[in-house]
């Protein structure tokens, strides 16, 4: 299995938050049309809160469910799936995740039909 793809940004200093982290984590970094893999959200450090992490497509290719994720108070990470509509030729699927005023895109995965 190969490492996932992996995005991080350091959030705005206002508040300590931790790093943000998305991961993609499927089989290889190249997927058939229709699979679903699952992805998470990682922070650097555990949450006194829950905290709601917002996600989305960054291609239109793709559907993330739910569209947001909790991760629960003393917690660092929460899932969430992905599943891939068919395409005609190799594309590059990527996610967005946005906490408070911070977005980040994933790395992408080709998708191929």
């Amino acid at each position: 299995m190969n490492s996932p793809a992996r995005a991080a940004r350091r959030l705005p200093a206002r508040r300590q938050e931790p790093v943000l982290f998305i991961e993609l984590n499927c089989a290889s970094r190249r997927g058939p049309t229709g699979a679903t893999a699952t992805g998470t959200i990682n922070l650097t450090g555990q949450v006194d809160t829950p905290t709601t992490v917002f996600i989305q497509p960054a291609d239109g290719i793709t559907t993330v469910s739910p569209g947001n994720v909790t991760i629960p108070a003393g917690q660092r990470s929460a899932s969430f799936t992905i599943s891939v509509v068919p395409v005609t030729s190799g594309t590059p699927v990527r996610i967005d995740a946005s906490l408070g005023t911070t977005s980040l895109e994933s790395d992408s995965i080709d998708v191929t039909p």
